[in-house]
């Protein structure tokens, strides 16, 4: 079944107020990958995620929490005080972020 993210929200693990902030998207640009490795300590799961945005925002270089929202319905979410996730950035035409975000346990 193909997942194809509909919107993505980023959340500032440092900011007074942690509101959601929803990513300028570029539509069907998202990618999304999930996988799982049992190690001696757990099980790794590993999310891979990243888009092209229409322009830059602020925030995108902090400590974030990450919702992301497919075109069923379903979110996932990722991202904590203790493991925040961040994002990579690169400049071109237009503005490429990804994130490869690791944690033990489901």
């Amino acid at each position: 079944m193909i997942k194809i993210i509909k919107e993505t929200y980023i959340i500032d693990l440092n900011a007074i107020e942690q509101l959601p902030v929803q990513l300028p998207m570029v539509p069907s640009s998202g990618t999304y990958k999930e996988t799982y490795e049992q190690t001696d300590s757990g099980t790794l799961k590993t999310i891979e995620f990243g888009c092209r945005l229409k322009n830059i925002i602020p925030g995108l270089h902090n400590s974030l929490a990450i919702i992301i929202v497919f075109s069923d319905g379903k979110r996932v979410f990722f991202g904590t005080k203790d493991l925040p996730a961040y994002l990579k950035t690169e400049a071109e035409s237009l503005i490429k972020i990804s994130c490869k975000y690791k944690t033990i346990g489901d």
